[in-house]
């Protein structure tokens, strides 16, 4: 089976590290193996589907920055209520996420044609925190303040924060942009 020709989104991504990374463990434990994700892969785990009418298609949701109350506090989620991330291995605007990482923590990414200004930012929010992280393959991470921006592949439900402290590496952001760590509540 060859790994790059599957299609991924964000509902398979559970089946894609299963089949694909080789080594999944759960329960907090890091997700590690696998080739390295194409931006093609990528965008697929990351966008919104469109819904095909007739022969034309939709044009697909922006991405939405959003805040939502949760257990940790206020966080910040997409358009959908879904939690976004940081990994504290990444530099600023940089992302060292890879391979079978990035099947486990897709990351939100800008489309083709997409630039920040088209990024839909809740009030309260800062537009100027938001950024771009350049990955290898060309294709630009979302970042705010700084942190590349990514999904749980174990979040299923608008409020989940199941990612939250998993190896003590990845946790969500307040909407100041600051990681909600056990040291930072």
């Amino acid at each position: 089976m060859n790994c790059r020709s599957l299609p991924v989104t964000r509902r398979s991504a559970r089946l894609a590290v299963v089949a694909c990374v080789g080594l999944a463990t759960f329960g907090g434990l890091f997700v590690a193996g696998g080739g390295s994700a194409s931006a093609q892969t990528t965008a697929a785990m990351t966008t919104p589907s469109s819904t095909a009418t007739g022969a034309a298609a939709a044009a697909p949701k922006p991405i939405t920055i959003n805040v939502a109350s949760s257990k940790l506090g206020s966080i910040l989620v997409d358009g959908d209520g879904m939690s976004l991330y940081m990994f504290v291995p990444d530099a600023r605007n940089v992302s060292v996420c890879e391979g079978g990482c990035l099947t486990a923590w897709p990351p939100v990414m800008l489309r083709a044609k997409e630039t920040l200004q088209d990024v839909v930012v809740a009030k309260g929010l800062r537009r100027s925190l938001l950024g771009v992280a350049m990955r290898a393959d060309g294709s630009r991470h979302v970042t705010y303040n700084g942190f590349p921006l990514y999904y749980w592949f174990l979040d299923k439900a608008a409020g989940d924060t199941k990612g939250q402290w998993v190896n003590n590496i990845w946790f969500v952001l307040n909407p100041e942009g600051s990681p909600i760590t056990p040291h930072n509540p």
